[in-house]
């Protein structure tokens, strides 16, 4: 990367006086709390705190798939992550992963992300690259080209209180509109897993909708001894979304 004249000279005097200062402090045991020019911004970091710590050069592979007219586009990211990370980076690897389906009767890989529907059902696809293999659960309706899909979940418990005090067993959520109108989960129950998700998650009160598509859904909760309630949510993509329904006695 070109740099200014004079840019290289202040970034190794910023580097050389990071170095004194910590030997300062090392000899006379004061807290040094360091700042420099913008030699050390974030167009040239240090790598490292005030305190000499470097980051820890974790990194992770990211899955992110969205649909087109017909094919279904997956593109994987690296980026560095962990709790100390001072030079964050993110590199585009979508042509160097080995990209597979779960259920090559589902979908089927076309090469660099790119996955075709071959049926209906739910699925995964997965990206294999530097030894991680993230997945994206998936499905196909019925001529459509295949959506990613996410998870709806929150808790039900009665109004006036809070999920964890008076959570609310067995009441029944059901989505009311969309490509999954009619799915259902209960509280208090996980819910059986699809192919590439995790679980289960949840406890007393908790419901978890699996499967769902992006876009905006209406929900119903139903539960006898309650007045039934709807709520809407919109579903955008990885973290899925979060709607509780706090229900009133009859």
């Amino acid at each position: 990367m070109h740099q200014k004249p004079g840019a290289r000279d202040a970034e190794q005097y910023c580097v050389l006086s990071m170095m004194a200062l910590r030997h300062v402090k090392l000899l006379v045991g004061a807290v040094v709390v360091f700042s420099c020019h913008s030699a050390c911004s974030s167009t040239s970091p240090s790598c490292t705190d005030q305190f000499g710590r470097g980051q820890t050069g974790l990194t992770e592979v990211v899955v992110h798939c969205s649909a087109s007219s017909s094919n279904l586009q997956c593109q994987a990211v690296q980026r560095s992550t962990g709790f100390y990370d001072y030079c964050p980076t993110q590199q585009d690897v979508t042509a160097s992963v080995n990209w597979t389906s779960g259920d090559p009767a589902i979908v089927r890989s076309s090469g660099q992300g790119v996955f075709t529907a071959v049926g209906t059902g739910d699925t995964f696809v997965q990206a294999a690259y530097g030894g991680q293999s993230p997945t994206r659960p998936v499905s196909v309706f019925p001529n459509m080209p295949p959506l990613p899909t996410y998870d709806i979940s929150g808790s039900v418990f009665q109004a006036g209180s809070t999920s964890g005090s008076s959570p609310i067993d067995g009441a029944v959520v059901q989505i009311l509109d969309g490509l999954v109108a009619g799915r259902v989960a209960t509280s208090s129950v996980p819910p059986p897993l699809l192919p590439g998700y995790s679980g289960p998650v949840g406890g007393r009160g908790f419901y978890r909708l699996l499967g769902v598509p992006p876009g905006t859904y209406h929900l119903q909760v139903t539960k006898s001894g309650y007045v039934s309630q709807q709520g809407t949510v919109t579903v955008v993509g990885p973290g899925g979304a979060l709607l509780d329904f706090p229900l009133q006695p009859s």
